[in-house]
């Protein structure tokens, strides 16, 4: 990612992020801090790449201007588990910092 990207379109390096996992065994992510941003997966690998795909597109950064090893990570480098009843969902809250590797 160039570095100025990140003031060029205002990016935040954190976001909090709402995990609730699925019934059928799902991942659907809120972003409460960026209104009408979510997205869902079927893996939490799946997850980060998605969650980062929704902030970039809610900020409207242009695809061309991404970098493939950009992305949003939880701080713990993996979501807690989420353990859930039958028929029920559960929720978690996690920080997620913008990793860029060099």
């Amino acid at each position: 990612m160039k570095a100025d990207i990140v003031k060029k379109y205002n990016l935040p390096t954190k976001v909090l992020v709402r995990v609730q996992r699925t019934p059928e065994g799902g991942f659907y992510a809120t972003l409460p801090d960026l209104p009408g941003c979510h997205t869902q997966a079927d893996t939490t690998a799946e997850l980060n790449e998605n969650i980062t795909d929704a902030v970039l597109t809610y900020f409207d950064v242009p695809k061309e201007e991404i970098a493939e090893d950009v992305i949003y990570v939880s701080e713990a480098r993996k979501l807690k588990p989420i353990e859930i009843s039958p028929g029920r969902s559960a929720t978690t809250r996690a920080n997620f910092a913008l990793y860029h590797a060099c």
